[in-house]
């Protein structure tokens, strides 16, 4: 009875064995590496997701923008963010650097956006800029770096009004205008680049205020162009091709004549900066020819009048010609070099304590003016800077063209004490001139130049 007992037990639990081993092959444990690898796969698709994020990222820091700064003390600066074309997200102080981050890619630096930022030093614009515009960063007197992207189409008025740390300025092909006063004040400027083959429409005063500023460097081929082109005349004597960055030019060899006669060019050392003068003055009624151009008379309708247009087209056209910038004297540099520079021997008048030996005046002239050089020259061989004809200089030299300036060291009508070096009659700005006849001229813009003549000068390169 207990061996029938003991088998069916024993067939009961093997039949249940067998059971539970059918139901767990229906239901397989899961294999660990098989979660591992789920577990990657849903790594992975947070991955993917995250790699979605990525794109997204990308895309907006695509559509952001950035100018980088620098400034004095590393300060932050303060500027008009309502300036431009897109909100400003971040400004912070990193590195040395000031970033102003934007939501999106400015195109214009606007009106007054860093104006009087005195603490800027150095600037770099997003290549994006396509304008900047007026007045952008007037008085940024610190401001010594900064880059003109190359999309830059527009330079406003007063752009860069006094930026005077500015040194060198690079002017993109792209640029077709620059405003007026753009680049005034720029006391330190003294190299401007134009990259483009067309000259940007200008100002006369775009670049004005700028005594260092002696250099444009153009295209080779657009030389003649630059300087021909009306609101680059004021600077023509300055343009040169790019090829030629470097190069000192000698005037000592420049030549002139009047009526025939050849005269030179004399260089004046000392006190002030070097520079070349005229060994005469040009009565405005001779036949002259400058450097190898002839420009006939100054003033070609006969009426002993200067006007300013006179002078304008008398100088314009010998500047464009030779590339060299002839201007009127200051009269700093009319006094320096009729007292004879730094070989002066102090002399009363211009060459002699004897009038009659260098000056035609009123008791040896006989009542009218004489052909130039015939009398002593000065310790700088220099004739005719006392008496004969008293000479115009220019006491505002922001207008090239300015004829409105004092006429220094007396005529062939002048007493004795009128025709030292430091002798001059004041430019008039108002009333009728006086003598003149069938037309009617205001002495703003014009002189009467019976008595008058002008002498050139050119600034050395040394």
């Amino acid at each position: 009875m207990k061996k029938i007992f003991c088998l069916a037990l024993t067939t009961l639990l093997c039949c249940a064995f067998v059971a539970c081993s059918e139901k767990n092959d229906e239901n397989p444990p899961q294999n660990p590496n098989e979660n591992n690898g789920g577990n990657n796969n849903n790594n992975g698709g947070d991955g993917n997701n995250t790699g979605g994020n990525g794109e997204n990222n990308n895309n907006e820091n695509k559509n952001k923008c950035t100018i980088v700064y620098t400034s004095e003390d590393n300060q932050l600066l303060r500027f008009s963010s309502g300036a431009f074309n897109a909100d400003v997200i971040s400004h912070e102080y990193i590195n040395g650097q000031g970033v102003i981050v934007f939501d999106a890619p400015i195109t214009r630096v606007g009106y007054e956006a860093f104006a009087d930022c005195s603490r800027l030093y150095t600037i770099k614009l997003p290549s994006t800029v396509t304008e900047i515009e007026d007045k952008a960063f007037i008085n940024c007197s610190k401001l010594s770096s900064i880059n003109i992207p190359s999309e830059v189409e527009k330079i406003g008025r007063e752009a860069f009004y006094n930026c005077s740390k500015l040194e060198t300025i690079k002017i993109p092909a792209a640029v077709i205008s620059i405003g007026s006063n753009a680049f005034s004040q720029c006391t330190s400027l003294f190299r401007v680049y134009c990259l483009g083959s067309i000259p940007p429409e200008t100002s006369y005063f775009s670049f004005s205020n700028n005594a260092r500023l002696r250099r444009f460097y153009v295209p080779d081929s657009s030389v003649y162009l630059y300087r021909s082109e009306e609101g680059w005349r004021p600077y023509a004597g300055c343009i040169l091709s790019i090829e030629d960055e470097g190069v000192k030019r000698d005037f000592s060899s420049i030549t002139y004549t009047i009526d025939g006669e050849t005269y030179s060019m004399v260089k004046v050392e000392g006190d002030l900066p070097p520079y070349y003068i005229m060994q005469t003055e040009i009565p405005v009624d001779a036949e002259v020819t400058i450097a190898g151009v002839y420009l006939g008379k100054l003033v070609r309708n006969n009426d002993d009048v200067l006007i300013k247009a006179d002078f304008r087209d008398f100088r314009d056209e010998l500047v464009v010609e030779t590339g060299i910038d002839f201007r009127l004297p200051t009269p700093e540099e009319w006094q320096y070099a009729a007292q004879g520079g730094a070989a002066s021997k102090h002399y009363t008048y211009s060459g002699s304590n004897d009038i009659d030996n260098v000056a035609w005046y009123y008791r040896n002239s006989e009542g009218k003016a004489h052909k130039v050089a015939q009398k002593q020259a000065n310790e700088l061989g220099l004739y005719d800077m006392s008496g004969n004809y008293a000479e115009l200089c220019n006491d505002y030299p922001v207008d090239v063209w300015n004829v409105d300036g004092p006429a220094y060291g007396g005529n062939w009508s002048s007493d004795t004490e009128d025709c030292l070096p430091s002798s001059y009659v004041a430019g008039v700005v108002s009333g009728e001139l006086i003598g003149t006849t069938g037309k009617e001229y205001k002495e703003l813009n014009a002189t009467k130049c019976d008595k008058k003549a002008i002498r050139l000068v050119v600034d050395a390169e040394d």
